[in-house]
């Protein structure tokens, strides 16, 4: 009998031979279901393999394994198994534990694994406040969070750190809390007299981790001067909008704070089409078009009419 020669695949001696591959989130949320796919094919070709069952557990697989963290399956005509998870709840998981995935795959003699490291998915809410918006120099800003879990229930004592930006982005306060067994922490911050005026962020991490956005609170207030009036002043147009062809009638009156007219008063109306305040300089800086100026009449009354027709021009060309 002549002697056959030849190339033989050592895939073909083993009928049973086939690999897994696995497709699912990197995180999983502890109390929520998790879904993993997995196909299971011949090294060889990539046909599918039917009938492979498949077992999956997270972490160690034993008897103390909670039943939401293990999963069944058998892969179908396609190669194809869906894997559904349970997931128990964890109260007080960090963003930071690990936890192994493994995929167990037995069609017959032969028997193959696939494994995936996962990390604990948390959404905890944080909800930052102050006692106001506004604040002058040497008034204290009071700042308070409130901490949920990613259950929604207050997570106490959970380490956090105040801090105050300025416009710059430079921290110019920070100290460490901790939360309540409601959840609350609060910190105080007493505006210095020198401080510049501007817009302020004040900013909440229970991370520790400038990146983990679902872990961080944000609040903006502002720091200004303000004095009370000695006067207010009172603009009315003749309607609420205005179409193509009409312009705007104001009339503008001032009146003290006692009731009485502001007499003699000089008014300037002016066109504002940027106005920013410039940290650095401590000042406004805005850029004006059109102006219109007057005195108050016998019924301290002032009228302006404003023309429109170059903003139904700009609006025209607006997409």
């Amino acid at each position: 009998m002549p002697a056959l020669s030849g190339i033989l695949s050592p895939y073909a001696l083993i009928p049973d031979l086939f690999e897994l591959r696995f497709l699912g989130l990197d995180a999983v949320g502890m109390g929520r279901a998790y879904f993993a796919r997995v196909w299971a094919t011949r090294p060889d070709s990539d046909k599918p393999v039917p009938g492979v069952s498949l077992t999956a557990s997270f972490g160690d697989e034993d008897d103390d394994t909670p039943k939401g963290m293990k999963a069944q399956v058998r892969t179908n005509s396609r190669g194809e198994a869906l894997l559904t998870f349970h997931l128990p709840e964890i109260p007080g998981a960090t963003d930071d534990e690990q936890v192994d995935l493994e995929i167990r795959g037995t069609p017959g003699n032969f028997r193959n694994s696939v494994t995936a490291t996962l990390r604990h998915w948390r959404r905890a809410a944080v909800l930052l406040s102050t006692d106001k918006p506004l604040y002058q120099p040497d008034q204290t800003l009071h700042m308070r969070v409130l901490v949920l879990d990613d259950q929604r229930r207050a997570w106490a004592k959970r380490p956090l750190r105040f801090v105050v930006h300025d416009p710059d982005d430079t921290v110019i306060f920070s100290t460490d809390a901790e939360t309540s067994r409601f959840g609350i922490a609060s910190a105080d911050w007493t505006i210095p007299s020198s401080q510049k005026l501007g817009s302020y962020r004040v900013f909440t991490d229970i991370s520790g981790d400038a990146d983990s956005r679902e872990l961080q609170g944000n609040q903006l207030v502002r720091i200004s001067r303000y004095e009370l009036p000695t006067f207010t002043v009172n603009v009315v147009a003749n309607q609420p909008f205005y179409l193509r062809g009409q312009n705007a009638d104001l009339t503008v009156s001032a009146s003290y704070m006692f009731g009485k007219p502001v007499l003699r008063g000089h008014v300037r109306i002016v066109r504002e089409t940027r106005r920013e305040w410039n940290y650095r300089d401590q000042k406004w800086e805005t850029e004006q078009g059109e102006s219109q100026e007057g005195e108050l009449d016998a019924k301290n009354e002032f009228h302006a009419t404003l023309n429109l027709s170059k903003d139904y021009s700009d609006l025209q060309d607006d997409s």
